[in-house]
C-alpha cells in the first residue's frame, strides 16, 4: 500500500506514521496495477470472499472492464487479481506465507540512499545568486529527507 501512495515527499510524515524511513517510490505504470490487484485480493481474503464471488464482484465493473479491453485487449484487472488471489489461497492452503512474485518486492524510490558524510552539515549548494548563509525554505525541503526526525510528533 505504501508504495502505491507514497510517491511525493508531502505524504512524508505519513511514510514515516508506516515506518518507512526511506525516500518516496517511483510511480511506476507497469508495476502499479501488479501492486493494486495484490492488494485488493488480501482484502477479497482479509473478508473471507469466495474466488466465485470474486468473479462476480470483478464482473460489476464494466468500465474498468471496456477500457481494460480497449488498452490491453483483455479484462487485465480482473486477471491480475485473481492471479493474486488464487497464489494467497495455494499458499495458505500450504500453510505459508505468501510472497508477492514482484521483483524487488519493494520498488526502487524516487531517489538512490545518499552515502555522503556528514550530509546536513554540508547540506546542499543553494542556486544562484542565493549566496545567504541563512537557512532558505529551499534548503529545508532538500534537506527534509535526510533528517531522522522531520515529523511533528503525534499526541494523543
Amino acid at each position: 500500500m505504501l508504495e502505491l501512495t507514497y510517491t511525493a515527499w508531502d505524504l512524508q510524515c505519513f511514510a514515516r506514521d508506516l515506518g518507512w524511513r526511506g525516500p518516496p517510490f517511483r510511480w511506476d505504470e507497469a508495476r502499479r496495477p501488479l501492486l493494486r490487484a495484490e492488494l485488493d485480493a488480501a482484502f477479497f481474503h482479509l473478508y473471507a470472499i469466495g474466488r466465485d464471488d470474486v468473479e462476480y464482484i470483478m464482473g460489476t465493473f464494466p468500465i474498468v472492464a471496456r477500457k481494460d479491453q480497449a488498452a490491453w485487449g483483455e479484462y487485465r484487472t480482473h486477471r491480475l487479481i485473481l492471479e493474486a488471489y488464487d497464489a494467497m489461497a495455494k499458499a495458505a492452503q500450504g500453510g505459508v506465507a505468501y510472497h508477492s512474485p514482484l521483483d524487488p518486492a519493494i520498488g526502487p524510490s524516487l531517489h538512490p540512499p545518499l552515502n555522503i558524510p556528514h550530509a546536513e552539515a554540508a547540506a546542499f549548494a543553494r542556486p544562484w545568486p542565493h549566496r545567504s548563509t541563512a537557512r532558505t525554505a529551499w534548503d529545508a525541503r532538500v534537506t527534509q529527507g535526510l533528517r531522522a526526525e522531520v515529523c511533528p510528533q503525534r499526541r494523543g
